[in-house]
């Protein structure tokens, strides 16, 4: 889900990206994860809005200044639902910096939901 101001054109570019992420790690190490909520913002103020909102607590990291991205449980009753956060001037202008996000935040999904991945060891 799109938080703020990112153009139906960069919101296409955006959902490419993650497919390429999510493709890289099953292409390569056979694990994909389906089921998580990803909320991008072009600012950390909105996806940390959008945070409370979803789990009634404050958002990590965010309200220190940083920006980048994290991955959390849901909301109490709702710990096995995975949320994807990112927040930056990248999610509007740059792709490098923004598939560098992707690609950590979904490796951190791939954590949270329990699977393995043997770096030393790709499919090929």
């Amino acid at each position: 889900m799109f938080l703020g101001d990112v153009s139906e054109v960069r919101q296409a570019e955006v959902r490419r990206a993650v497919e390429d992420v999510m493709s890289f790690f099953d292409d390569r190490y056979g694990y994909v994860v389906s089921e998580f909520s990803l909320y991008i913002s072009p600012d950390r103020e909105t996806a940390s809005a959008r945070y409370t909102e979803l789990t009634g607590r404050e958002p990590p990291l965010f309200n220190q200044g940083w920006e980048g991205g994290f991955v959390a449980e849901g909301r109490e009753g709702r710990e096995d639902e995975l949320l994807a956060f990112l927040a930056g001037w990248w999610v509007t202008t740059g792709d490098v910096e923004l598939r560098e996000v992707l690609a950590h935040e979904y490796f951190h999904l791939i954590q949270f939901s329990g699977g393995f991945v043997i770096l030393a060891a790709p499919n090929r």
